[in-house]
């Protein structure tokens, strides 16, 4: 099992060094990148969204406070557009008000540039009020976009509580726009609230929309799934050609390491750890947040990884997300399943990850206890060396778990030890 566990994550560059990358990786233009992104927030703000959740907020107030977060934590760049438009903001969710609601959609803020303060005023002026109709919505946004685009990535990225109720076809919509050669545009569908039935309604907007379908049962979920988008267009708080913190302006330096069981059997077999420094509390919030919706986006898209899920997991240092699942099998010979769990902690200017995969049982309590050792250290005052063990000391690394910090058994990985 153990050899079968190793081999799953060495095949997926599962050691928490991938988004620790240097920041040489970083350096240069990707001739293959985009010369500007052009993404449209479009929010349904339809009558349904003054339901309640559980946080006690109505919908559109969990959306409209997810959003402002995300605003703020989107890259001033050049080259980086962002505009938003609502649908459903006329009439009333009555019959007697669909007409006039089914024919409403409103550009708010113009695509050009990152203007965060008229989209943080325009969010919190919006108010929930009529219908859904979708497909105008998709068709208003493609004249938002510039003219003269060139070589860039235009997309919509939809958040709605609900299917079109107008008698539009947005699927068909979707497809055109995206077929439109002077355009492409792509359209990423997220899903606040809705049931798995009305989820599959919406599926085909992103599939012919060439976009992502991303479901979110609540405002954590919500914001997971936006930063996800962000992530996926390449621009989002963990932007550039790796999935390296070092893409978020702020980052200082970073260490990682990770350790293997010494022996083949059962519990955890494998445990990573990393630490990120950032100049200020206000980035390291931004990259704890954005860290964990990349994490759960890229192993959305692995079948054996894809039911990670928010787990409690105590709390250490300022905040603390866990995530948690099984790992499917792919080998029919070998029908077992492992256990993942992940944690990002942000203390201070410092975001740790830790993750853990266990052959049976829940490798989560054994990642928890390193975390309670490790966090709170503080990075070492002597310069960086190796030590008689082969492990990093100094600066960051001493902030590292060392192996008597690790239950028994667990040795340095080899396959994952830098070298000075």
């Amino acid at each position: 099992m153990a050899q079968w566990a190793c081999a799953w994550l060495i095949g997926c560059s599962l050691t928490l060094s991938w988004f620790i990358a240097p920041a040489a990786a970083q350096e240069g233009s990707d001739p293959q990148r985009p010369e500007a992104l052009n993404i449209e927030i479009v929010l349904d703000v339809s009558g349904s969204m003054v339901q309640v959740i559980e946080t006690g907020e109505t919908r559109m107030e969990a959306a409209k406070r997810v959003l402002r977060s995300v605003v703020e934590s989107i890259p001033e760049q050049e080259g980086v557009n962002v505009g938003f438009r609502i649908f459903g903001q006329e009439g009333d969710n009555t019959e007697a008000g669909r007409e006039v609601s089914c024919n409403s959609s409103q550009l708010l803020v113009e695509i050009d540039g990152v203007r965060k303060g008229e989209l943080l005023d325009a969010i919190d002026e919006t108010q929930p009020v009529g219908w859904t109709p979708i497909a105008l919505a998709l068709e208003s946004s493609a004249e938002d976009f510039p003219a003269d685009a060139g070589n860039a990535t235009n997309a919509v990225v939809l958040v709605t509580d609900g299917t079109e109720t107008c008698g539009g076809d947005p699927c068909a919509v979707a497809s055109d726009l995206h077929q439109q050669e002077d355009l492409e545009l792509v359209t990423h569908v997220v899903s606040f609230a809705l049931t798995p039935e009305d989820q599959e309604r919406l599926s085909c907007i992103a599939e012919n929309g060439g976009g992502l379908l991303l479901g979110a049962g609540d405002d954590d979920e919500l914001r997971e799934a936006l930063f996800s988008v962000l992530e996926e267009l390449g621009r989002g708080p963990v932007a550039g050609p790796t999935i390296g913190l070092t893409g978020i302006p702020g980052t200082e330096e970073a260490a990682s390491r990770a350790f293997v069981a010494d022996e083949e059997g059962e519990g955890t077999l494998f445990m990573s750890f990393a630490v990120v420094r950032f100049e200020d509390e206000e980035t390291a919030q931004a990259a704890t947040r954005a860290i964990r919706a990349r994490v759960i986006e890229q192993f959305r898209r692995r079948s054996d990884v894809s039911g990670l899920k928010s787990v409690d997991a105590g709390s250490w240092g300022d905040e603390t997300l866990a995530l948690a699942g099984p790992i499917e099998p792919t080998d029919p010979d070998d029908p077992e399943v492992l256990a993942i769990a992940l944690l990002v902690v942000r203390d201070g200017l410092y975001v740790h990850g830790m993750l853990g995969v266990a052959a049976s049982g829940d490798p989560l309590p054994d990642v928890s206890a390193v975390a309670e050792q490790v966090v709170g250290r503080e990075p070492g005052e002597s310069s960086v060396a190796t030590n008689d063990e082969g492990l990093l000391t100094g600066g960051l690394w001493d902030m590292l778990p060392r192996p008597a910090d690790l239950p028994t058994d667990f040795v340095l990985d080899e396959e994952f030890v830098p070298q000075l």
